[in-house]
């Protein structure tokens, strides 16, 4: 990914390199990178809750929506 800078009326491009953002974690392996992912089941149970309560701000929203467009 490249980012162009203007600085003193010019232009300076910098490169962006994964292991710019990473750092350390660069050289993880495949099996240690989905242990980062997996989720207790303390995180399941809060991610459920949070899901239904999005899903109870928006979804009442995406109906009417919906019902106005129709």
């Amino acid at each position: 990914m490249e980012k162009a800078v203007a600085v003193d009326d010019r232009r300076v491009s910098h490169t962006v390199a994964d292991h710019d953002l990473l750092g350390d974690k660069v050289n993880l392996s495949h099996e240690e990178a989905m242990h980062f992912g997996a989720l207790t089941e303390e995180e399941l149970v809060i991610e459920k809750k949070l899901r239904r309560k999005i899903d109870t701000a928006i979804m009442p929203m995406v109906v009417l929506v919906y019902l106005v467009c129709a």
